[in-house]
């Protein structure tokens, strides 16, 4: 069960709920990197360095 510690509010659902970060997929950004030349690497190294947390009922990314 859920403790309100690691509970934020998703604009989606308009509620609080828990939340879970989804890791990036190496693999698939290395392919994009490969298909747009290394244009895709800014976005890449950003998407890793960052954690975005994701509401567990809805699946969305949550803006705090």
């Amino acid at each position: 069960m859920p403790t309100e510690n690691n509970q934020v509010y998703c604009g989606t659902c308009r509620k609080r709920v828990s939340y879970h970060f989804v890791p990036v997929d190496h693999k698939r950004e290395f392919v994009r990197s490969v298909i747009t030349v290394g244009l895709w690497l800014p976005i890449w190294l950003a998407m890793s360095l960052t954690k975005t947390k994701h509401c567990d009922t809805c699946s969305n990314p949550i803006i705090e």
